[in-house]
């Protein structure tokens, strides 16, 4: 763990207040206005503790899937098809070990393991599919700096298909 400074703390607790009040005043159909959506429908709160999974639920917002088993697996599959990089297949193999089997986070499995379902196998397939058609990696992106742009041009400037 990082220690900080109480000066670096205050720091980062107004740019994270800016950037709190910045997403919520976003404009509806904008980036950051689809990211609290995101947040509010799945429960989540936006903090500290949250910076880590900024980008990753960002991705779910660009890439335009949920929070879901089948969300999860089919976001990393896209990325997957994107960019064969070993934190892509580091993730898409997590996603399949958490939501197929539970061996990851033992009792995180609910109900089927999605891949069960013949149309999440299929979503899963158009997932790869817009993956390899995406021009641009969106997972690592400047997110923060797009949080104004309508989501379909931030989805056009990623080359990212439609759904």
């Amino acid at each position: 763990m990082i220690e900080l400074s109480q000066a670096d703390e205050a720091e980062v607790a107004v740019r994270l207040g800016e950037l709190t009040e910045a997403l919520h005043a976003s404009a509806p159909g904008t980036l950051g206005a689809e990211f609290v959506s995101f947040y509010d429908r799945n429960g989540f709160t936006f903090g500290p503790e949250s910076i880590p999974m900024m980008g990753h639920d960002m991705s779910h917002v660009i890439g335009g899937y949920e929070a879901t088993p089948e969300g999860e697996i089919c976001l990393n599959a896209m990325k997957l098809m994107k960019s064969d990089s070993d934190i892509h297949w580091i993730e898409f193999l997590g996603s399949v070990m958490i939501h197929e089997t539970g061996i990851l986070l033992e009792g995180y499995t609910e109900g089927e393991p999605p891949l069960k379902s013949p149309e999440n196998v299929e979503l899963m397939v158009r997932a790869m599919d817009r993956g390899r058609m995406t021009e641009i990696d969106f997972s690592n992106g400047d997110h923060v700096s797009m949080i104004d742009w309508p989501i379909e041009d931030v989805r056009a400037h990623y080359g990212i298909p439609a759904l």
